[in-house]
């Protein structure tokens, strides 16, 4: 049909009528003067007809050449996927140093260095010192000590065993949760009471309500928490006496931590036990504790802190209570030297 019109509009047959009829329409109204009055208004009347006609064809014309002029081609963007970016904590390792040895490790990650599998908790790390100042590696040098034990790793967990560990809903049931059908907890738990990715000791509200759950589930003898080692008898007896005495970190240090999280509340167990909320508490206690050793005013951590062996040392007597472990007494493993490696393997 489109062609067919636009082959007419072309013919020489239609010009000439619709030329014609233009003369005729402009030439009799040139020559309507010396007509009699009947023949005027026949005149008039097939005018104006064919004034319409002419008109509408016109317009028709106009119309479907705009129709038929062709329309650039609208350009669909072709949206580039943004690649991701590797996240630089991704590619260090972090020392636990006991790991080597077969008598304090029985999983499948038995080595001292180790880079953490998940993307997800790698994120946390980072979105934490982004809020905090503190280096996302030595959050993460610090959390791989505080969450292995002879059965898991920290820096083993997957993607949805960290996801496991935010259900804090069967955490409030049993702290004893495990994230799989294996060994790795959903809210690691020590000889001493703390808890938690960066191993706090909770306020005594909160240390007073575990040592209920777990007195009404074991026996004194049963209560050697989950990852302590078997046949120490130090370690043994340090569980024991972990619930018979209050060990809690300073509170009013961990709720300045909880402020950057928005948590503006009396502390509760879940955010110990959450792993991104546990972060945000270890960075205030962190920042306290620095302050307390002369390091800085608690609202950053100056970045050559990382750099200073005698800082670092400092930091981790404050916040384990000694530099040794497992055995503060006698080793034979330096827990700041670990932390120091782990955050120097992320300098190259």
């Amino acid at each position: 049909m489109k062609n067919q019109i636009r082959n007419l509009s072309k013919s020489s047959a239609f010009r000439f009528v619709l030329t014609m009829g233009i003369v005729d329409l402009f030439g009799d109204m040139a020559n309507s003067g010396g007509a009699s009055m009947k023949k005027k208004k026949n005149n008039k009347i097939r005018k104006a007809l064919l004034l319409i006609f002419i008109i509408i064809l016109l317009s028709f014309l106009a119309i479907y050449s705009i129709k038929s002029t062709p329309q650039p081609q609208e350009t669909t963007q072709q949206s580039t996927p943004i690649p991701l970016q590797t996240s630089k904590l991704s590619s260090c390792s972090f020392v636990r140093s006991d790991q080597q040895d077969p008598q304090f490790c029985n999983h499948n990650s038995c080595t001292s260095a180790l880079p953490y599998k998940s993307t997800k908790l790698i994120s946390y790390f980072e979105e934490v010192s982004q809020k905090t100042s503190i280096p996302a590696e030595l959050l993460a040098a610090i959390a791989r000590i505080e969450s292995t034990t002879k059965d898991f790793t920290i820096s083993d967990y997957t993607d949805e065993q960290i996801t496991a560990m935010e259900d804090v809903e069967k955490i409030k049931e049993n702290i004893d949760t495990m994230v799989d059908s294996g060994k790795k907890a959903a809210c690691p738990r020590s000889i001493t009471g703390a808890l938690g990715l960066m191993q706090m000791q909770p306020p005594e509200h909160i240390h007073n309500a575990i040592r209920e759950e777990l007195l009404n589930r074991y026996n004194r003898e049963q209560m050697l928490p989950l990852f302590a080692i078997e046949n120490d008898a130090y370690n043994r007896e340090a569980a024991i006496r972990s619930y018979e005495q209050i060990n809690a970190h300073d509170e009013e240090a961990m709720l300045h931590g909880a402020a950057f999280a928005g948590i503006d509340r009396p502390l509760k167990r879940e955010d110990f036990c959450h792993p991104k909320t546990n972060l945000y508490l270890a960075s205030g206690l962190i920042l306290k504790k620095m302050q307390r050793l002369g390091y800085g005013d608690s609202t950053k951590w100056n970045p050559t802190w990382s750099n200073d062996k005698q800082a670092i040392e400092a930091l981790i007597t404050s916040y384990y209570g000694c530099l040794q472990y497992p055995n503060c007494n006698t080793g034979p493993y330096s827990y700041s030297d670990d932390v120091y490696k782990g955050i120097q393997s992320c300098k190259g």
